[in-house]
């Protein structure tokens, strides 16, 4: 049962204690605080029913949900993960993080660009990638500091993004958003 495994795992658990310490102007009420864990924990549970385990530890799951919320923060519309964009940024981190490298485009087949590592089609896709910070909160500042990248994450025709953690065997973090519409 995935609810009972989330549940042993602590995941439910675990949104609920992020969320009430990292209350935003945006979760000031109860309800819409528990609609929000109840949308992480549904994501969790399809995630894993899915079978996709790209998120690996939960440190890392509770900063995708972080980049989740700061972004959120910052914009007037808010993005939702989306499985496809999640799927992508991950592969793209971890292809970043085993290649000591960071690019948006690579020379294999299928990952030349944000786009092709994309299954779906969408009209528009926009990617930012990042090396070295250690936090969700790092990545974030560094972004909305850089003219392209938060005009990534400001853009409110992208209504869907995933994102992407890896640590390269040096421990250097690599991080990873796909944004589409």
């Amino acid at each position: 049962m995935p609810i009972k495994k989330a549940r042993q795992n602590g995941l439910f658990e675990t949104s609920i204690r992020y969320l009430s310490r990292h209350q935003t102007k945006y979760f000031m009420k109860k309800s819409t605080v528990v609609l929000i864990v109840i949308i992480i924990f549904l994501v969790l549970v399809w995630r894993y029913k899915s079978g996709d385990n790209t998120w690996g530890s939960r440190e890392a799951e509770i900063e995708k949900i972080e980049l989740l919320i700061l972004h959120n923060e910052v914009r007037s519309s808010p993005l939702k993960m989306e499985l496809e964009c999640d799927k992508a940024a991950q592969s793209h981190a971890d292809w970043m993080a085993a290649n000591n490298k960071m690019s948006h485009h690579s020379n294999e087949p299928g990952r030349k660009n944000p786009g092709d590592r994309l299954k779906k089609s969408w009209r528009q896709v926009a990617e930012n990638i990042a090396k070295g910070q250690k936090t969700p909160a790092d990545v974030t500042n560094a972004w909305m500091n850089s003219r392209g990248h938060r005009n990534n994450i400001l853009n409110n025709d992208f209504k869907h993004v995933g994102f992407g953690i890896a640590k390269s065997e040096n421990g250097t973090k690599y991080w990873c958003a796909v944004f589409s519409d």
